[in-house]
């Protein structure tokens, strides 16, 4: 219904794959483009496109289909960029507002899933009654602290 969050859903892979790789010219390339500000500006995104769904009762027709792919994704960007050898992506993170939002909102953001009478993928089974965007940003805090 809408493919856009699939399209989404393979442009951050590749973005991912880029990072992860760690290789010096790919990592000068990102950071030329802005890529740390750019990652940190998209998280903002996507918790507000989450909690917008989550807020009009659409996530069984949004979500349900990329959301495990797009969290894995997003964590796994993350932890990536935290592990590059590029000190660059890592300022440009922290210039972002994610950080600021991270604390002030996502933390204490008890907002949960309800997709009862849909059919659900066993992936998501783990995330229908929980706080995802609360979850997440624990999840990024772990991730920084190891």
């Amino acid at each position: 219904m809408f493919p856009f969050t699939e399209i989404g859903a393979i442009l951050q892979n590749i973005l991912y794959q880029l990072v992860r790789k760690n290789d010096s010219f790919i990592n000068q390339l990102l950071a030329e483009v802005d890529f740390g500000f750019i990652f940190g500006e998209q998280l903002i995104l996507e918790y507000d496109f989450i909690r917008h769904c989550i807020d009009n009762k659409i996530e069984s027709m949004v979500l349900i289909d990329t959301y495990v792919k797009k969290n894995e994704i997003r964590l796994n960007t993350y932890e990536s960029l935290l592990r590059s050898s590029e000190h660059t992506l890592k300022t440009q993170f922290i210039k972002s507002n994610f950080f600021e939002k991270m604390f002030a909102e996502y933390v204490s953001d008890f907002k949960e899933f309800n997709i009862q009478f849909s059919k659900i993928d066993l992936e998501f089974l783990a995330f229908r009654k929980t706080f995802p965007i609360r979850l997440e940003a624990i999840s990024l805090i772990n991730c920084t602290l190891l």
